[in-house]
């Protein structure tokens, strides 16, 4: 009887943290199993001749949104698929209680058993939840969660202190059906999620990630954009100006200093707000801090991004922008690159900017980038697959700290992914549940530069396939 499933042969596979290697990849029962010299053909079910192409590690997306605008079994069916096609074998997707979603609220002991049953049978990827706490009575379940339930990462919204998601209603507590969603629940949930990291981070990191806009400066600065102008997304970027990254970004690290909770910075999108996070932890090295930016920050400017469909929060912005999100990521300061993933349809959109969804609505992005001087304006119209992390080396007390090597090797974007062609990093799921099983390599005819992404063939398109056949 074969050893292994599939044997994929003579490729150069690519390990984080070591480089390119001449080996062999075993996979069996939807994992790999060995890395090897050499695999005899006669050990595998099925063989594929890697010779000329890279063998890549399936992509995790740690910043994904399934169901937050339809039913989440379908989303996670559809959406799961198109980053499958994009090479990534793990999503970690973010739910909340409040409208949208599931369009109610209550105790997560009821509500995620079945968030979870909705999502497995559907996603073709691997999965884990963020979860956003928004209530009193969630924080008391975030033990329960991080030790029965295997989540790993939560959430706050700072903006909903004050808005909505479209922002064009002030009565955020309505659209998060919360009690009382401020400053003082972001502290005790801090606490909370500080002692679930205490007590279960030998098992892998629990974290707090946070959504960093300031509400009360956006709704001033949204009347006076509506006032005088100007319109378009030039109007929605000065309506949430950086200075409201800035601002909500202070204030979080604040209480991340008085809890010693591990946060997250999520979808960094302007100069600005980079160098307030890269000076939060320049200033608290003994926290644990890390940055993030996603694809069409990286991708798009409010020139580029199609007026309306390129709505998003917080805003996609100016050219100086993107170019110190990119130098960000090349020296390190920028850990993680993710897609934060939105199916919107371009109905959804409407024609009224201000109470538009924000999100993309076209299923994917094609355009790939050799290097990051050639991305396009029509780069990223779609949310996308991939997400990439930096190494982070361990400090002296054997903590990680957030401290990234620069990418030496070009970086494309294709199917909304990106990859890189050597020092590839390794993906840390912010979740430890994963309930379905895939194949995690990913061959492609890639050289260090990249061609095209009909070049790749990416292992669990097989499985996709039979799925849509019906098969299990």
């Amino acid at each position: 009887m074969p050893r292994y499933d599939t044997a994929v042969l003579n490729g150069t596979v690519v390990v984080p943290y070591v480089g390119a290697l001449r080996c062999d990849v075993g996979i069996r029962a939807g994992r790999v199993a060995a890395l090897a010299d050499s695999i005899a053909p006669a050990d595998a079910d099925v063989v594929v001749d890697a010779r000329g192409k890279l063998v890549l590690p399936g992509a995790v997306d740690s910043h994904f949104h399934i169901g937050i605008y339809r039913d989440l079994a379908t989303d996670a069916r559809s959406e799961t698929a198109s980053a499958l096609a994009g090479g990534v074998t793990t999503v970690v997707s973010y739910f909340r209680t409040g409208q949208n979603y599931l369009n109610k609220s209550g105790p997560y002991r009821t509500i995620f058993p079945e968030v979870v049953a909705a999502t497995v049978g559907h996603a073709h990827t691997d999965f884990g939840y963020h979860i956003g706490v928004m209530t009193t009575e969630q924080l008391h379940e975030v033990d329960w969660l991080v030790g029965e339930q295997g989540v790993g990462s939560f959430k706050y919204y700072m903006f909903y202190k004050g808005l909505n998601l479209t922002s064009d209603s002030t009565r955020g507590s309505a659209y998060t059906m919360a009690d009382t969603y401020d400053l003082g629940h972001l502290y005790l949930l801090m606490r909370q999620v500080a002692a679930a990291s205490l007590k279960y981070g030998a098992h892998g990191r629990v974290s707090l990630s946070l959504h960093c806009e300031q509400a009360e400066l956006i709704r001033v600065f949204i009347e006076e954009v509506k006032r005088s102008g100007p319109g378009g997304l030039e109007g929605y970027h000065r309506s949430r100006p950086p200075l409201t990254e800035q601002l909500s970004i202070a204030e979080a690290l604040v209480l991340t200093d008085a809890t010693r909770c591990p946060v997250n910075l999520l979808h960094l999108s302007s100069a600005e707000a980079v160098a307030s996070g890269a000076d939060g932890r320049h200033r608290h090295p003994h926290l644990d801090i890390r940055l993030e930016t996603t694809l069409h920050h990286l991708a798009l400017t409010h020139a580029t991004a199609g007026g309306i469909v390129g709505k998003v929060n917080p805003p996609i912005r100016t050219e100086t922008d993107r170019e110190a999100l990119w130098q960000a990521v090349e020296d390190g300061r920028i850990d993680t690159v993710v897609s934060d993933h939105a199916c919107c349809s371009e109905e959804d959109k409407g024609e009224d900017l201000w109470k538009a969804l924000p999100g993309f609505g076209e299923p994917r992005c094609s355009t790939r980038i050799s290097s990051r001087r050639d991305i396009s304006g029509e780069a990223c119209r779609s949310r996308g697959s991939w997400s990439w992390r930096a190494p982070i080396p361990r400090g002296r007390s054997g903590s990680t700290r957030a401290r990234a090597r620069s990418p030496s090797a070009a970086t494309r974007i294709s199917s909304c992914s990106i990859r890189l062609a050597s020092t590839p990093s390794r993906p840390r799921c912010s979740t430890r549940r994963k309930t379905s099983r895939r194949s995690r390599a990913c061959v492609s005819a890639a050289g260090p530069r990249t061609r095209s992404y009909e070049d790749a063939r990416c292992f669990g398109t097989a499985r996709f396939s039979a799925s849509r056949k019906g098969s299990t």
